[in-house]
């Protein structure tokens, strides 16, 4: 009966070295990767949060300066005209880096950039309601803001 004691008992010793030593580290070391790779995972969803609020603040800014800009065109201070209108263009490629063409923000910010267009046609021609076109100008800018606030909100990264 003495070896059968000793049986078992080596049978739970072995069990027991083989679940803390081999099993139970196996174990630790595949959780310990998965949380790092969710970890790695929503910090690169942040990243690109972060890119894109960034990319849409200035975008905000250089709408928000276009009545600004061209009445003071208008009135002989064009200094920076051409670099700011290059950048409301190159801001819309931008935006196409991170979202698809037919996304409501590339689209609405395509819209204010189109009705930013139709303004610094009016400012510049004679007998072109100014008036109608900067409201024009406003109401896309304020319907890109919304759209901008929008996809923020609905790619903010879980936390």
């Amino acid at each position: 009966m003495l070896p059968l004691a000793l049986s078992d008992t080596a049978t739970i010793s072995i069990v027991g070295i083989l679940v803390s030593g081999v099993v139970g580290p196996g174990f630790a070391a595949h959780w310990t990767r998965r949380r790092q790779r969710d970890d790695h995972r929503r910090d690169h969803a942040e990243k690109e949060h972060d890119d894109l609020t960034a990319l849409l603040d200035s975008s905000a800014a250089i709408l928000a300066a276009g009545v600004t800009r061209l009445r003071k065109a208008r009135s002989g201070d064009g200094s920076g005209l051409d670099a700011w209108a290059s950048e409301v263009h190159a801001t819309y490629e931008r935006l196409l880096l991170r979202v698809a063409v037919d996304d409501p923000v590339a689209t609405s910010y395509k819209e204010a950039r189109d009705r930013l267009t139709d303004l610094a046609d009016a400012v510049v021609a004679e007998g072109v309601d100014e008036d109608a076109a900067t409201a024009a100008f406003e109401e896309a800018r304020t319907a890109y803001l919304d759209r901008a606030r929008a996809c923020l909100a609905s790619k903010a990264p879980a936390r």
